[in-house]
C-alpha cells in the first residue's frame, strides 16, 4: 500500500513538472522528498497495528486461560456439587500446573531461532546496502550471510586489535589507529536500540535501524581512510567489510537477547494471571459460597473486562489524536526551522542555549512540549465520548441484570443468553459490546436470583462510584505514540562540524546541509592561547582560511576548513562559501551577547565580546548567567541520558563517547588556534559536583567529528582553529 501510494504521488508529479520550466536538480530535490511524509505515515500506521496486535493476543491469551478452568470447574461442579476450600485450593493447583506446562509449551513455540535471526539481519542488511549501492561507501561492501553471521571469524568491536590491525593499516602505529577504530566503531553499535519490536510483538529488524548503523559505520571508517597522522589504510575493502561484519554479529546478538526478552515476558504475564485465577475458581467451586460472593466475583470480573474492552478503544483513540496532533505539526524539515526561529530569531535565550548544547535534545523537548499542548486540546475534545461510552455500557448492563429477573432462570448462563437477546432485539454498539465482553465464567446455581441481583448491582455500581482515571489511561496508550512521533519528525540528526547547526534534509541524502548556520563560539570553538571565542561567521572567508586542529587526533592541524572537512567530515561537502568579512548578522550577535556567560563557562573560554555588540544588544535582566548552565543539562538531561529515554531511537543520541585529551601544540606568530574544550560527560552535566570544575582549563579534547554523524553523539564542541 505505501509503495503504490508512492507511484501514484510520482505519477501526479511527473504530470505536473513536466514541460515546465523547473530546474532539473530542483526537480530531482522535491521527488526525493515525495517519499517522506507517505513513509512516516506508513510507520506510524504500522506501530498501531502492532500495538492493537499485541493488546488481541494478549486478550487471547487470557481467554484462552479462563475457559480452561471454566470447564475445570463445572467438572467439579458437575461431580461433586461443591468442595471445601482447601480442596478447591488443591485442585487449582494440580490445574494450574497442567495448565502452565501447555501454555509454556506454546510460547515456547513462538520462539524465534538463531538461523531464522541471523537469516533476518543478514536479509535486511543486504536489502538496505543494495538500495544505496550508488553512495561510495555501500559500492565495495560484501553480501552478508547467515552462516558468517552465526559462525563469526573474528570480531574487530571487540577484543584485541592485534589480528587485523597489520592487514588494514601499514606505517606509523597500526595498533593505536586500530584501537581508536575499534573505539568509535563500538560506540555506533552503543547507540543501536535495543528493542526491535516487529509484528504483534515479536522481534523483528527494521531496514530504517540498519540504513542508520551502516550509515554511522561508514562515517567512521571514512574518517579512518581520510586521516594519516597514525597509521594509512592499506586494504580499505577488508578494513570496511570486518567492521561491518562485526556490526551484523552486534544487531544479531541484540536481537537474540531481545527474543528472549520476549518470551520472559510472555511467561511473566501468564505467571501474573495466577492469583485472579486462583480466586475465581475457589469462589466458584466452593461448597459454602452462597449468591453473594459469587455476585460480587461476576461484577468485578464484568467491571474488569469492561475495563480491557476501554484500553483497547484508547489505543484507536491515541491514534486518532496523534494523527490530527501531527497534522498541525511541523514536519522534519518544519521543525528545524521552527526550532531556529522559537529560540534565536524570538530571543528566548535560555532556549537558544539549549539548542548550542544539544539541537536535537531541544528539538525533542520542544516537539514534545509541541505534541502535549495539542494533545490537550484534542482530548478535552474527544475523551468525554469515550467516558460517556464506557459510563452507558455500565448504565445498560444494571439495566440487562434487572430486566433478567423476569426470565426466574436460576442458572447464570442465562444472563448471557438474555444479553444476547437484547442485543438481537435493541440492536445498538453498547448492546454489543456487552454481549461480546461478558467474562467467562463457569456455570453456576442461583439459589435466591432476586439476591443475586441485588448483590451484583451494588458491587458493579460501588465499582463504577470509584471511577476511573480516564486522563491516565489516555497518557499510558499515548506514551505509546509519543516515541514514533519523535522518530518520524526527529529528520536527519547530523550536525554541522562548525557551528553545531541541525542538517535541515529529510530522506536519503549522502551530503547534509543546513539553513540556518550560526557561530563557531557557540559550538565551543575558541582561539588556542588566548582562549578569545570564534565569533567568526561560520560561512566566512575567515573561518573557511581558518587552520583547525583535529578533532581526531588533537595533534594534528590542518590548513584550512576544506581539508578539516575532507578529513573527518566528507558527508558535509560541498560547504557553502561566503566573501571575505562576511559579518555575523543582528540576530546572532544577540544571541551570543545575551547567552554568552554560561557557553563561556562551559567551554572555558575568555570573554572577547565586541564592546559595540554589547553595547547595542545586551539585555539586561534578561541575559544569561553562569547557573544557567546547570538548569540548561537538566532541561536537556531526559533527552540526553540513555537510562530516561522513553524510546530507542532518542536514545541513539545521548551517547557521548569517551574521547582522549592530550595538551594543545603551542601557538605560533603567525597562528590563532582555537581549542577544542573537553565534552561534558552526559552522566555528569546535571549534578552540582561536575559543575564545580566546569571552569578548570581543557586545551583540547578529541572527537568532534562524532558530533556531525549523528546517532554517535549528542554534544559538539569543535576542533582547534588556526589562522
Amino acid at each position: 500500500a505505501k509503495e503504490r501510494t508512492i507511484q501514484m504521488m510520482e505519477a501526479a508529479f511527473n504530470a505536473r513538472v513536466g514541460g515546465g520550466s523547473f530546474a532539473p536538480s530542483d526537480v530531482e530535490e522535491a521527488r526525493r522528498q515525495l517519499r517522506g511524509p507517505v513513509q512516516h505515515a506508513a510507520t506510524l500506521l504500522s506501530y498501531t497495528w502492532n500495538l492493537q496486535l499485541q493488546a488481541f493476543r494478549n486478550q487471547d491469551e487470557l481467554r484462552g486461560l479462563h475457559l480452561h478452568f471454566k470447564a475445570a470447574v463445572e467438572r467439579v461442579l458437575a461431580n461433586t456439587g461443591g468442595v471445601a476450600a482447601h480442596v478447591a485450593k488443591s485442585l487449582f493447583g494440580a490445574e494450574w500446573t497442567s495448565y502452565e506446562a501447555a501454555a509454556s509449551g506454546r510460547i515456547e513455540g513462538t520462539r524465534r531461532s538463531r538461523s531464522d535471526l541471523a537469516a533476518e539481519v543478514a536479509l535486511v542488511f543486504n536489502h538496505a546496502a543494495q538500495r544505496r549501492r550508488h553512495l561510495l561507501h555501500f559500492q565495495t561492501l560484501e553480501a552478508a550471510s547467515a552462516a558468517a553471521i552465526l559462525r563469526p571469524r573474528e570480531d574487530v568491536l571487540s577484543g584485541s586489535v592485534a589480528d587485523w590491525a597489520s592487514r588494514c593499516f601499514r606505517g606509523g602505529d597500526p595498533a593505536r589507529a586500530a584501537a581508536d577504530l575499534q573505539r568509535k566503531g563500538a560506540q555506533v553499535c552503543d547507540g543501536l536500540p535495543r528493542d526491535f519490536a516487529g509484528h504483534g510483538g515479536a522481534v523483528a529488524l527494521e531496514e530504517r535501524y540498519a540504513a542508520e548503523a551502516m550509515h554511522s559505520m561508514n562515517a567512521v571508517i571514512a574518517s579512518a581512510v581520510s586521516r594519516n597522522e597514525m597509521s594509512t589504510v592499506s586494504d580499505y575493502p577488508t578494513l570496511l567489510n570486518l567492521f561491518h561484519r562485526s556490526l551484523r554479529l552486534q544487531v544479531f546478538n541484540i536481537m537474540v537477547a531481545a527474543e528472549e526478552a520476549r518470551l520472559q515476558e510472555q511467561l511473566e504475564s501468564l505467571q501474573a494471571m495466577r492469583p485472579q485465577a486462583e480466586k475465581d475458581f475457589i469462589v466458584v467451586a466452593q461448597r459454602h459460597l452462597g449468591d453473594v460472593d459469587r455476585a460480587r466475583m461476576a461484577a468485578t470480573r464484568f467491571y474488569e473486562s469492561l475495563s480491557g474492552w476501554l484500553d483497547e478503544r484508547l489505543v484507536a483513540f491515541a491514534a486518532e489524536v496523534r494523527g490530527e496532533v501531527l497534522s498541525e505539526m511541523p514536519g522534519p524539515a518544519g521543525a528545524a526551522e521552527r526550532a531556529y526561529q522559537q529560540s534565536f530569531v524570538e530571543r528566548n535565550w535560555f532556549e537558544v542555549l539549549l539548542y548550542v548544547l544539544d539541537v536535537n535534545a531541544y528539538m525533542q523537548r520542544m516537539l514534545r512540549e509541541i505534541f502535549a499542548e495539542r494533545k490537550q486540546m484534542v482530548v478535552r475534545r474527544k475523551a468525554p465520548q469515550v467516558e460517556n461510552q464506557f459510563c452507558q455500557l455500565g448504565e445498560r448492563l444494571l439495566d440487562a441484570v434487572r430486566s433478567w429477573s423476569r426470565t426466574n432462570d436460576l442458572r447464570f448462563s442465562s444472563l448471557q443468553f438474555h444479553l444476547e437477546r437484547l442485543c438481537g432485539n435493541a440492536g445498538g454498539e453498547v448492546w454489543a459490546i456487552l454481549h461480546q465482553r461478558f467474562p467467562i465464567i463457569a456455570d453456576f446455581e442461583i439459589e435466591d436470583q432476586g439476591k443475586f441481583i441485588s448483590c451484583f448491582c451494588d458491587e458493579l455500581s460501588k465499582l463504577q462510584d470509584k471511577g476511573f482515571d480516564l486522563a491516565a489511561r489516555i497518557d499510558k496508550a499515548m506514551a505509546k505514540q509519543e516515541g514514533e512521533v519523535w522518530s518520524a519528525l526527529r529528520g536527519c540528526p547530523s550536525r554541522c562540524p562548525c557551528c553545531g547547526s541541525k542538517c535541515n534534509l529529510v530522506g536519503e541524502h549522502s551530503c547534509h546541509s543546513c539553513l540556518h548556520h550560526v557561530l563557531p563560539a557557540f559550538n565551543g570553538w575558541r582561539m588556542a592561547g588566548s582562549h578569545e571565542p570564534n565569533l567568526d561567521v561560520c560561512l566566512s572567508a575567515e573561518n573557511r582560511n581558518a587552520a583547525k586542529r583535529s578533532g581526531i587526533d588533537p595533534s594534528h592541524v590542518y590548513s584550512n576548513l576544506q581539508e578539516f572537512l575532507e578529513a573527518e567530515h566528507p558527508d558535509w561537502l560541498p560547504f557553502p562559501q561566503g566573501g571575505h568579512g562576511l559579518l555575523a548578522d543582528g540576530v546572532l550577535k544577540a544571541a551570543w551577547v545575551n547567552c554568552r556567560a554560561p557557553i563561556l563557562r562551559q567551554y572555558d573560554m575568555n570573554d572577547a565580546t565586541p564592546e559595540e555588540w554589547i553595547h547595542a544588544y545586551d539585555e539586561p535582566g534578561r541575559g544569561l548567567q553562569d547557573a544557567d548552565l546547570e538548569r540548561a543539562f537538566q532541561a536537556l538531561d531526559e533527552f540526553r541520558n540513555p537510562k530516561k529515554q522513553t524510546t530507542p531511537l532518542a536514545a541513539q543520541e545521548a551517547r557521548t563517547p569517551d574521547r582522549p585529551t592530550s595538551p594543545a601544540s603551542p601557538p605560533t606568530a603567525s597562528t590563532r588556534l582555537v581549542s577544542t574544550p573537553e565534552p561534558p560527560d552526559a552522566r555528569k552535566c546535571a549534578a552540582p559536583t561536575w559543575a564545580q570544575g566546569a571552569g578548570q582549563p581543557r586545551q583540547v579534547v578529541g572527537d568532534a567529528a562524532s558530533a556531525a554523524k549523528g546517532p554517535t553523539t549528542a554534544w559538539a564542541p569543535g576542533a582547534e582553529a588556526i589562522d
